[in-house]
């Protein structure tokens, strides 16, 4: 809120003495404050400040007592003392409607006393209090529709003591303590239907204690332990659909369990962290309470053999990791029964790679090398008719050969030196589509 407190240098002014305030809203006392003023002009340098001029004139203003600058309407624009041609005492600025804008006090250049700002339909935009340059006491500040917008209480410029914001439709925003310009106890926010979003606690600036924070719906979105800034302790996080996460920090890094659960309460997945890194076993679950995935990390790395299955209990696959990627043997079996089986070296596809048929009849086999294939791939019908002879190198199709499923070469495919054609055919024999090639890559 402090960007709202408006800093005028043309018109922000404080009396060097103590004397009475004028009353600007006083239509008569303001008549004779204009009558006695002298007419300047405006003109905002470089740097931001101000500096004002008599008409016809190119040398700055150096008098004194009270100057009035006017809009093109000639309504007072800003009626001010001064004090060898700056800005000294009390202030008092328009809009060009002729509707006050603002009233404050300045003194020797720096704020001092009551300034109060309006908006252009005449309600009161904020109250704030100064004392030697600094906002000291409390500051309101109002929407346009009359409704409070803030308070804060100030101390030698700082935020200090208590602090509300409300919305504009009156329902309360935020509840919160300063101590030096930082929060310092219990913060209390709020949604703008009137449903609490979050109840922290601060010490010196930084969240310290059980952090709450909830959905607009009212439920439950989290619980966080907090130390100096930190995650300390254990933390809760809820969906919206009652799905639920617990992980336990030390000093703002993950360390221990992390379990979550879905929107039944069922276990849906359970690692272990050391230091903010993942460690050790890593196991999910289905909603039927199947086992789905097994892995084994470390230093954050999934590293060592990942075990899956399907959700009926049937093994899905059983692979082989160092830091993070496949390395190994990596086997995987698919629903329909069939096999597939490769090896990979540092993520990448390396040596035989060999399916099956549910029947343990061979589908296909392809060698590799670097993650390309490279050299010969042969594929299989179920019936074990050979159906496709292909060569690549450094992963690009260089040769080709096709047969139907009854043991006749397809006279469509033909592929050489990495451009041609070849067919694919359905179960029946019926050709289903035609694949082209250009300098070894797929064109279609």
């Amino acid at each position: 809120m402090k960007s709202l407190v408006l800093l005028f240098a043309p018109w922000l002014c404080l009396a060097a003495e103590k004397v009475d305030r004028p009353n600007f809203h006083d239509p008569i006392e303001l008549e004779r404050i204009i009558a006695e003023a002298v007419q300047l002009q405006a003109v905002k340098k470089a740097d931001g400040d101000w500096q004002y001029f008599k008409p016809l004139e190119f040398a700055p203003y150096q008098g004194s007592g009270w100057g009035v600058v006017f809009h093109e309407n000639k309504k007072v624009r800003i009626l001010a003392q001064f004090a060898n041609g700056k800005v000294n005492g009390f202030s008092f600025s328009c809009y060009p409607s002729g509707q006050a804008m603002a009233e404050a006090n300045v003194k020797e250049g720096k704020p001092e006393g009551l300034q109060v700002l309006w908006y252009e339909k005449g309600r009161k935009k904020s109250e704030s209090n100064f004392k030697d340059g600094r906002q000291d006491g409390l500051s309101t500040f109002w929407y346009e529709n009359g409704r409070k917008k803030a308070e804060f209480n100030y101390l030698d410029g700082k935020y200090d003591g208590h602090s509300t914001d409300w919305y504009e439709n009156g329902l309360k925003k935020e509840d919160a303590n300063w101590r030096e310009d930082k929060r310092s106890g219990r913060t209390t926010k709020w949604f703008e239907s009137g449903q609490m979003s979050s109840q922290e606690t601060y010490g010196d600036g930084k969240l310290h204690g059980l952090s709450t924070l909830w959905y607009e719906s009212g439920l439950k979105k989290e619980a966080t332990s907090w130390m100096e800034g930190k995650k300390n302790g254990l933390s809760t996080i809820w969906s919206q659909k009652g799905e639920r996460v617990e992980a336990n920090w030390v000093g703002g890094k993950q360390d221990g369990l992390v379990t979550t659960w879905d929107q039944n309460g069922r276990k849906s997945s359970e690692a272990n962290f050391a230091n903010g890194r993942q460690e050790g076993l890593f196991t999910f679950w289905y909603e039927n309470g199947q086992k789905k995935e097994v892995s084994i990390f470390k230093d954050g790395w999934r590293d060592g053999l990942m075990v899956s299955w399907y959700e009926n209990g049937l093994r899905q696959s059983r692979t082989n990791w160092r830091k993070g990627k496949y390395h190994g043997l990596a086997t995987r079996w698919y629903e329909n029964g069939e096999m597939g089986q490769s090896t990979y070296e540092s993520g990448k596809q390396v040596g035989l790679s060999t399916g099956w048929y549910e029947n343990g009849w061979k589908k296909w086999e392809s060698n590799w090398k670097d993650g390309e294939r490279n050299g010969r791939t042969t594929k299989w019908y179920a019936n074990g008719q050979k159906s496709l002879e292909e060569n690549h190198k450094n992963g690009k199709l260089v040769s080709a050969v096709a047969w139907k499923r009854n043991g006749e070469k397809c006279l469509v495919t033909r592929v050489k030196d990495g451009n041609g054609v070849y067919a694919w055919y359905d179960e029946d024999g019926t050709e289903s589509f035609r694949i082209f090639f250009k300098n070894g890559q797929r064109v279609n």
